[in-house]
């Protein structure tokens, strides 16, 4: 995707990276949200079949997290009113918008059955 000159962001890199430092806790998931949103904004690129700017966003596993107190399928819904964004998903998925990591300790589930996907393509 990259060599198309799709950006790749990976989420929770940037949330490592950025936030080392200890942040007092209740403002810790609004932080994490504003800074991750802010990337992918300045990280999206036009496309000529597309409306929005497009972004590949991978590795959003620390969204989860629950000291962050961040809903990720809210979170994305919300950031795909103004992206085109393609999400690199390395669990299950299971039709119409569920995605699941089944062998997790913790059985995290992303529902994305209300979003209205226009394409899926699932790879393995």
């Amino acid at each position: 995707m990259q060599a198309m000159g799709m950006p790749i962001v990976d989420v929770g890199q940037l949330v490592a990276e950025k936030f080392q430092a200890a942040i007092e806790t209740r403002w810790l998931g609004a932080e994490v949200e504003a800074y991750i949103t802010a990337v992918l904004k300045n990280s999206s690129r036009k496309w000529p079949e597309l409306v929005t700017p497009i972004v590949v966003i991978n590795n959003i596993g620390i969204l989860f997290e629950p000291n962050l107190a961040i809903n990720p399928a809210i979170w994305l819904k919300r950031q795909a009113k103004e992206l085109t964004i393609i999400l690199l998903w390395l669990g299950q998925f299971q039709s119409p918008g569920l995605f699941y990591w089944p062998n997790s300790p913790k059985h995290h589930t992303l529902n994305l059955t209300d979003a209205a996907p226009q394409q899926l393509i699932i790879t393995e």
